[in-house]
């Protein structure tokens, strides 16, 4: 059922991360392209300051639409992290006599050297 559940949260946040980054990407060209007409088109000497927007206008605009629309992108890739780890979460477990089991969600111990519990970090006693 872990597995399903992360492959389900992996194939989400893949999604999700690349619909954000394809509406950023146009959301930032289409900025971008109305204030250059917009600079071009209504103030005196405006293909001076259009030429320097084309310069400096693409960094100005990626640096903001990139700011603002970091939280979801980090969304997007913490359910991709959560989805790998439900997905994987005892392929490295072995047994081993002498390995307990963890006390707080019983996944498999790794690990003689583990001080933790690598599914939700506990501490092993």
């Amino acid at each position: 059922m872990k597995r399903l559940l992360g492959s389900l949260l992996l194939v989400i946040g893949n999604v999700w991360v690349t619909i954000s980054t394809c509406a950023t990407m146009i959301v930032g060209f289409l900025l971008w392209l109305g204030i250059l007409i917009f600079l071009a088109t209504s103030t005196w000497g405006g293909i001076i300051w259009a030429g320097l927007w084309l310069f400096i206008g693409g960094g100005i605009v990626a640096l903001l639409v990139g700011l603002v629309s970091l939280p979801t992108r980090l969304f997007g890739a913490s359910l991709v992290v959560l989805g790998e780890r439900l997905r994987n979460l005892e392929d490295g477990a072995v047994d081993e006599p002498g390995l307990e089991n963890c006390v707080a969600c019983g996944s498999k111990r790794v690990s003689k050297d583990d001080q933790f519990c690598r599914a939700c970090g506990a501490p092993y006693g």
